[in-house]
This record gives structure tokens, sequence and C-alpha cells, in this order.
């Protein structure tokens, strides 16, 4: 991981992209979050949100759908998620992501993020597990006011482990960086996995576990203090490897993980 590098600003949508789309919008309303803008094209869909927790009444819940169950060789998927303020979000998806075989092409997505002033996104997908021959581009851009809080979680399978498809995909490629809405940056990860060059199974990369997740917890300066000792606590409760680090400019932690198995890492990760 290197911190070092400006991300640029978040740059505009380009409709005439004919991939999977998903534009949400959560803005407060009447004292209670709404979503009030739902944008979605085909195979990406939304659920109707719900209000799922007492001690969150205001946070919002949605689901993100997709009927293909997993994502096509050449599919270009667009996820946006803006929180307005004052405002409480959680997306999630349905299921696990399944990245289905791909013999020749790719298949990628990018998800763009920004909380506002005072508002609040939880963006915790389930896992993703790439199928043999699955080839898979992944960038995150993440933009959160000083005075807001993102929760941004994801989990990466070896593959499909009761087939015997551990590190058989081609290739994955992710990208996540943070910044504030000024492009201070706060995060940049940058990791490439082609197990038919190099195996990650080695010593120093994945070594024998079957999943990774990261976690990342940006926020005011406070609230990345006041985080840091109960994250390190309840990790070291965990069977799941894992490790944590302070961002810049106490602006929050990143988390990273490793574990037996996809369930073990979204254990932790919840935890």
């Amino acid at each position: 991981m290197t911190i070092a590098i400006k991300p640029t600003s978040l740059p505009a949508s380009d409709d005439r992209d004919p991939g999977g789309l998903a534009r949400l919008d959560f803005a407060l309303r009447g004292g209670a979050t709404r979503l009030v803008r739902s944008e979605t094209r085909p195979p990406l869909g939304v659920m109707r949100t719900l209000y799922l927790d007492d001690a969150l009444p205001n946070m919002a819940f949605t689901f993100l759908i997709n009927p293909t169950a997993g994502i096509l060789e050449g599919d270009q998927q667009q996820i946006e998620i803006t929180v307005r303020a004052g405002a409480q979000a959680h997306v999630t998806t349905q299921a696990a992501t399944k990245l289905f075989t791909m013999p020749a092409g790719t298949a990628r997505q990018t998800v763009r993020l920004k909380v506002e002033e005072g508002g609040a996104l939880e963006y915790l997908p389930d896992e993703t597990i790439p199928f043999r021959g699955a080839c898979f581009e992944a960038h995150t851009e993440i933009e959160v006011h000083t005075e807001a809080v993102a929760v941004v979680g994801d989990v990466l399978a070896a593959g499909r482990s009761a087939m015997g498809e551990n590190f058989a995909y081609r290739n994955l490629r992710y990208r996540v960086t943070a910044a504030r809405p000024d492009g201070i940056p706060l995060f940049h990860d940058a990791f490439e996995l082609a197990p038919d060059r190099s195996s990650p199974a080695h010593r120093g990369v994945l070594s024998e576990h079957a999943a990774v997740g990261t976690l990342l917890l940006i926020g005011g300066a406070a609230q990345a203090e006041a985080m840091l000792e109960p994250v390190r606590a309840a990790l070291d409760r965990l069977p799941a490897r894992s490790g944590v680090s302070r961002l810049p400019a106490r602006s929050g932690l990143v988390v990273k993980l490793l574990g037996r198995d996809t369930g073990e890492v979204r254990g932790a990760l919840f935890a």
C-alpha cells in the first residue's frame, strides 16, 4: 500500500456506455433518509429502501441486484452512490458476485462513492467469487467530507473452492482511492493477481489463505483515534489473520484480513 498518489476528481458519468448502471442518491426528506434518485440500467437494479436497525432509525438500507446472477465476459458495470448532507445509507448486494468464465475478454466495474457533510455511508457488498478463467478489473473511488463517515468493505475469494478452482482465474486487478472533496488523498491501494504468471498462494502474498478482505473506516480525527483500540481488540479475538493501520491526517483506519474462506473473513469484517 502506498499513500502518496493524489487521485483526480470524480469524472462525470458517460451515459453512452451501454453497460449496467446503478446511480443512487440518498437525501434527508421529512426527517428521514430517502432514496431520492434511483437510475438503473440492466443488468443492475435496486430494491426499495428498508429501515432495519432500531438503533439507527434514519439509516436507509437497500440492495443492489443483478438478475443474471453474476458478471460475464465484456460486462461494463458502473455504480454511483451519493449520500447528501445528514443522510445515512447502507448499501449491499443480494448475494455474492460471481465472475463467470471469460475465455478471451475482460469484465470491468467502476464504483464511485460520495458522502457529503454530516452524512454516513456503509457500502458492504457480499464477497466476489472468480470462476475458472475469469478476468476482471475493479476501480473504486471514494470522496468523503471531513465531517462525514464512510465504511467500505470488500471480500475476495480465491475461487470456487468446492470445485477445486482456487486461483484458477486468469487475472484480477483492483484499485481503490479515497480523498477529501478538495482532492487531499487519504488512501490508495492497487494490486493485480495473475495466477498464470505467479501463484498468489506464495508466501508473502496469500499463502495458504483462500480469502482476503479490506475494510476502510473513514471519518474525522476524533473518530479515527476512538476506533483504533476497539478495532485492534476485536481483531485479536478472531481467527482471521489481520492488520490495522491509520490513514493520513488521522482520517480513519484501514483493516486487511486473510482467512481460510470467505465466511471467516466476512465474520471478521463485520465483527
